[in-house]
């Protein structure tokens, strides 16, 4: 059952941040939120997540989903390894066995098997956010909710990591939400994008992506044709 977003309106004191916000967000796909810098999409997200009520508004089909969450930065545990920092937020819903195979399953897709046994201060900013990648697939969630987690990286970390993802999320499709002010980031993960305008954010216009998750590529006419049209509803050029 797919979640629905219907009317969503948030306010802080004087300042309006969402205003009658409503879309779908489809099963086992990845819905990217286009929008400008302080637009409200983290503010959406807290919304999802229940960390914070709507003014007015309702999340429909959000019931009883478990959640996962893929942050702007990697937030590991200092004192565990990769394999530490992974089975840590499994806890104890698996038994003994089936934890370590599923964390082995995980390591293994971001390829960092040499590196289990490494802590955080040991690896690089690529390989951080590889684990926590691992980490929110790791998790037996319903949907997965993406905050900006590449907006740091320089553009050559960037297209791995988008990489990596869609590779994990190939064998493992997840239900996922990611927010992001980066047409290109949205444009090879999201299998649609809806677009917010500045804040106070209402959506601008709703977006298929017309190629294939395994097709896409930057250069693809295809999608510097939306690239083109999504740059145009941004800036209003």
């Amino acid at each position: 059952m797919k979640i629905r977003v219907r009317d969503i309106a948030k306010d802080f004191g004087e300042l309006s941040v969402l205003k009658g916000i409503s879309f779908d967000i489809p099963d086992n796909q990845v819905t990217a939120i286009l929008g400008p810098s302080g637009c409200g999409k983290t503010t959406l997200l807290n919304i999802l997540s229940g960390s914070l009520l709507p003014d007015t508004g309702t999340i429909e089909g959000i019931a009883d989903h478990r959640l996962s969450y893929l942050f702007q930065e990697p937030r590991l545990l200092p004192w565990k390894t990769v394999e530490g920092n992974i089975n840590f937020i499994l806890g104890r819903r698996f038994p003994t066995e089936q934890r370590t195979d599923l964390v082995e399953r995980v390591i293994k897709l971001v390829d960092l098997s040499d590196f289990r046994k490494f802590y955080p201060r040991e690896l690089s900013g690529g390989m951080k956010q590889r684990v926590a990648i691992a980490r929110a697939f790791a998790f037996p969630s319903d949907l997965l909710l993406m905050d900006e987690p590449f907006q740091a990286l320089d553009i050559r970390l960037k297209l791995s990591l988008l990489e990596v993802f869609n590779t994990v999320w190939t064998k493992d499709h997840r239900t996922s939400l990611f927010v992001t002010h980066d047409i290109q980031e949205a444009l090879l993960l999201g299998d649609s994008m809806v677009v917010f305008s500045p804040r106070p954010a209402e959506i601008l216009g709703v977006y298929n992506n017309p190629v294939p998750r395994e097709e896409r590529k930057l250069q693809d006419s295809r999608l510097l044709d939306l690239e083109g049209n999504l740059y145009r509803l941004l800036t209003g050029i």
